[in-house]
């Protein structure tokens, strides 16, 4: 008896769970479906590819799994960079220390700005140009501007004030800093690796899955009727003794190639002589004139 209604309980039981789910295949296709959406979601929004980079300030190299979005923060910090006087080199003659110091302080600005775009995940991966930022920036460029900055410019404000300093250039004058020469020597180690970074944040903004970046041809602009015969009297190009800083000088060479255009007078850095040979055999491959470029005949033998 007992076994008999135990039997009937039992099928009664898997009765109702068989209509429940006959009842209910739609909302389980639906469930299946959303699962599916959401690891589709998590695949494509830690979607990577893999790139080397060489961290400046001596902080290593590693190798980061950039997505889109870390692609175009490299892109928009790169453009910074590339066009602010704190990833130039420092010109004693020419530049001035607090110019170079409102540079430096607006990146730590932009770099906020850049990082405040990205959503909370982008900072749970090590491998991120999130985690990349944010080490450069305070085990980089931070030291700096705690060693030198307040002091300096505490200086600085006294120093334009006093009378005995009026009508001397700001050059002139930032030479009276007490320690100007260790400063400047930091200083110009500092714009170096600047310079570096933007060069790594270029590499991984370019970063391509089974393509690697190709450089693009630049074409020389023609000059335009007006400006004809200023660009038949100036070179293109000006190279500094040194062999690593070569100055722009005419009107078509700020046109070349793609992104932000420089003014005529902006400098390109290199970091050796050979690297400024080859852009010198590629300028002129293309029509582009230099000067003073007889001093990077030996290049080859001493880079």
């Amino acid at each position: 008896m007992i076994h008999a209604l135990l039997s009937a309980g039992v099928a009664h039981f898997l009765a109702l769970l068989w209509a429940f789910f006959q009842g209910s295949w739609q909302f389980l296709v639906g469930g299946a479906a959303s699962l599916l959406l959401v690891r589709i979601f998590r695949i494509q929004r830690y979607a990577s590819y893999s790139v080397s980079v060489g961290l400046p300030f001596n902080l290593g190299s590693r190798t980061y799994d950039t997505t889109p979005r870390d692609r175009v923060v490299a892109w928009k910090l790169y453009v910074q960079l590339a066009t602010r006087k704190a990833a130039l080199p420092f010109d004693e003659n020419y530049d001035v220390i607090s110019d170079v110091y409102d540079s430096l302080f607006a990146i730590f600005g932009v770099t906020r700005e850049l990082l405040l775009e990205l959503p909370p995940h982008e900072f749970e991966r090590e491998e991120g140009v999130a985690a990349l930022l944010l080490r450069v920036t305070n085990g980089g460029l931070r030291p700096h501007l705690t060693r030198w900055q307040s002091d300096f410019r505490k200086w600085w404000e006294e120093a334009v004030k006093a009378a005995d300093n009026h009508g001397k250039s700001p050059q002139e004058l930032q030479r009276q800093y007490p320690q100007y020469g260790e400063l400047v020597s930091d200083l110009k180690q500092t714009n170096t690796e600047l310079s570096k970074l933007a060069d790594e944040l270029l590499t991984i903004a370019r970063a391509r899955k089974h393509k690697p970046s190709r450089p693009s041809k630049v074409l020389p602009l023609p000059p335009t009727l007006e400006s004809a015969p200023e660009e038949q009297r100036k070179v293109d190009y000006k190279i500094e003794p040194n062999g690593t800083i070569v100055v722009l000088q005419s009107v078509r060479a700020t046109q070349r190639g793609r992104g932000p255009k420089p003014q005529p007078g902006a400098r390109l850095a290199f970091r050796s002589r050979s690297d400024t040979a080859e852009f010198v055999r590629a300028g002129e491959a293309d029509g582009f004139t230099f000067e003073g470029k007889e001093s990077l005949a030996d290049a080859a033998g001493h880079d």
